[in-house]
């Protein structure tokens, strides 16, 4: 059993991770993930914050612009833009190493009629609470993605429905670890993050230990699901 801490946990080389199951929630050994590296490195990444702090200083004397943020101790420096029109978005240069969202989420949609609504539902929450930026140790767009499409999946599998608010109740239940952990419906996200493991979903992998307001997250979802 996962949750047996009489036992002696299996050896994992350093950057590996014990790949979750997407329909037993048990872990394996056989097929361990490696973290991806993700972010420019050495001098290519000093070339990338300079030019990110140049264009920083030219966006300020913008009168477009509201509020800008250039956020270089990221593993992908980026700046945070917002305009004086309500539009708020990410600029970064090169991919170096990022991940693309936008090709996993269509893969997604394709999958699951769920998908998209859900993902909807879920950001615009996190973002009352202000749980949706990765920087202040929040929940990013990929990663939601990637815990949608593995709850969806999970769900299925268990003989379950792709049906919106289905989904949406038993993913607050999952994540928000209303039940047991030993309950197959349930995904006990702080502790796998506290044990090293990632979730893995359709080629999409969520490494949750950088996210440090992950109980927040968990109580959020808890709490959804108390209200509905």
């Amino acid at each position: 059993s996962d949750d047996d801490d009489s036992r002696t946990p299996p050896q994992v080389q350093e950057n590996e991770v014990m790949e979750l199951s997407l329909t037993s929630g048990r872990t394996s050994s056989q097929q361990p993930l490696t973290k991806p590296v993700i972010g420019p490195t050495g001098k290519t990444r000093n070339k990338v914050i300079s030019v990110l702090l140049s264009l920083t200083n030219q966006l300020r004397r913008s009168s477009f612009t509201h509020t800008i943020e250039c956020r270089s101790r990221a593993r992908v420096p980026i700046i945070n833009c917002s305009t004086r029109t309500g539009f708020e978005g990410d600029i970064a240069i090169g991919g170096h190493n990022g991940v693309d969202t936008s090709t996993y989420a269509q893969s997604q949609v394709n999958r699951f009629k769920s998908f998209a609504p859900i993902v909807l539902i879920m950001k615009t929450l996190m973002n009352q609470q202000g749980l949706d930026k990765p920087f202040t140790g929040g929940l990013g767009s990929y990663k939601l993605y990637v815990l949608v499409a593995y709850h969806i999946e999970t769900h299925i599998a268990n003989g379950g429905n792709d049906r919106p608010s289905e989904i949406l109740i038993s993913l607050l239940f999952r994540f928000g670890c209303v039940g047991s952990r030993r309950d197959r419906l349930t995904t006990d996200l702080v502790h796998l993050s506290n044990s090293g493991q990632m979730l893995s979903c359709d080629g999409g992998i969520c490494d949750l230990t950088p996210i440090f307001r992950l109980p927040d997250c968990v109580e959020m979802f808890r709490e959804c699901h108390e209200r509905f």
